[in-house]
């Protein structure tokens, strides 16, 4: 899956986002009481909206770049598919508690799933009608991702002549395109046939990145939100990094993302302190094990389960110095290098990380430059202290209160 989240595949993107993003920024202006002016309470003057208009925004990123439709999700609540995308990111706690104590056999037979198949099956059929739309008609292929599913070409393992010296292993697991395999090994690839993703493969794939994609990108955006409205110093150095853009005409590029760097390091430090997934798993496949160079050594057995809360291992001390305290210089390009290997993950690491991290972190990007060149973004009325609270959920990080204020640059 890595490939479709390439460079390439995220400036085709780019443009679907810049326009839900638009859709988000006019939803928010039509919230403001006044249409231009300074007004006589500034407080009246300023467009509120919660983690619910996040979550919207959220939705027509996946629904668009995605599955290629156009829906406006702020106007539009009756959908089908608004309906089932908000009934999944639901969390029932009892439902989460049962499917925890009951043992697996019983769960099976009884059909005890931590999420039914119903509440997924809308998107699991949308997926498959999509496909099979675009395999009869052509001329109805877009730039999203489940065409790219149906285009991509899976290159199977060649039958290659192997030296002594070559590690074959490193071959096989080697995630390169023909091109540069063929460099690579020039004169030593006999064969390269390709394969075609399955409709199964597809709509699965589809399925995941959507659970894996709505909830902790609207989830991140609404921290990222929290931390401006507490953050003004770093809020007006952001606005100044965006304004001071070469190329900025009144609507941001693809390349102007890569050049915003404070941007980027507010973005990293706010996903350290609140990193939206709260669980990672490994697995031990080493036949022999693993041994971990810890003080006393611990040996993990074939079959072991690893799991780390990366909420944890980020606030932790003895890898962030003033660990609980906002500051986006850790994450400048001067200092990156000094955060120590494997502490910093809220996307996961290694080669199991999220396929998706690029189109996160893009539509994250993306929203906060668009909203900070026209906004000021201000606490709302159950968020002016800065003591983050958090719901109870099993997998995700979610802030309890997330409302927020726009103020307009003109009028401030």
């Amino acid at each position: 899956m890595t490939p479709m989240f390439t460079s390439a595949k995220m400036r085709n993107m780019f443009g679907t986002m810049l326009e839900c993003v638009s859709r988000f920024k006019r939803e928010i202006a039509s919230r403001l009481p006044m249409a231009g002016g300074k007004p006589d309470n500034l407080v009246e003057d300023l467009g509120a909206f919660s983690k619910d208009e996040l979550m919207s925004l959220a939705l027509s990123f996946i629904s668009q770049a995605f599955f290629g439709l156009k829906l406006d999700t702020y106007k539009d609540k009756s959908s089908v598919f608004f309906k089932k995308a908000f009934a999944f990111a639901s969390f029932d706690m009892v439902q989460f508690i049962i499917w925890s104590i009951v043992p697996t056999p019983l769960a099976r037979y009884f059909k005890i799933d931590l999420v039914n198949y119903a509440q997924y099956e809308y998107f699991d059929k949308l997926s498959q009608s999509t496909i099979d739309e675009r395999r009869k008609n052509p001329a109805k292929k877009g730039h999203d991702l489940i065409q790219s599913l149906l285009d991509s070409k899976i290159p199977e393992i060649p039958e290659r002549i192997y030296s002594d010296e070559d590690d074959m292993e490193s071959h096989y697991n080697a995630d390169i395109g023909r091109e540069e395999l063929e460099r690579i090994h020039e004169g030593q690839v006999k064969r390269m046939t390709f394969s075609k993703f399955s409709d199964l493969e597809i709509r699965a794939q589809m399925t995941f990145l959507f659970i894996a994609g709505f909830d902790t990108t609207s989830s991140s955006l609404s921290f990222c939100f929290y931390e401006l409205a507490h953050q003004q110093a770093a809020q007006e150095e952001l606005y100044d990094e965006i304004r001071s853009l070469p190329n900025l005409l009144g609507q941001l590029e693809y390349t102007d993302l890569s050049n915003m760097k404070k941007l980027d390091a507010f973005v990293s430090e706010t996903l350290r302190l609140y990193s939206p997934v709260t669980e990672l798993n490994r697995l031990v496949t080493n036949k022999d094990g693993v041994i971990l160079p810890t003080s006393p050594p611990i040996y993990l057995p074939h079959g072991s389960c690893i799991s780390v809360n990366p909420f944890i291992v980020q606030r932790d001390p003895d890898y962030w110095p003033d660990a609980q305290k906002f500051d986006m210089t850790r994450f400048y390009p001067e200092n990156r290098d000094k955060i120590k290997s494997c502490t910093y993950m809220p996307f996961g690491i290694g080669p199991r990380n999220c396929a998706g991290m690029r189109f996160a972190l893009m539509g994250i990007k993306l929203t906060l430059a668009e909203v900070l060149l026209k906004y000021k973004v201000l606490p709302g009325p159950k968020t002016q202290a800065y003591e983050p609270k958090f719901k109870q959920h099993a997998f995700f990080l979610q802030l309890k209160d997330t409302d927020f204020r726009l103020a307009p640059r003109q009028n401030l």
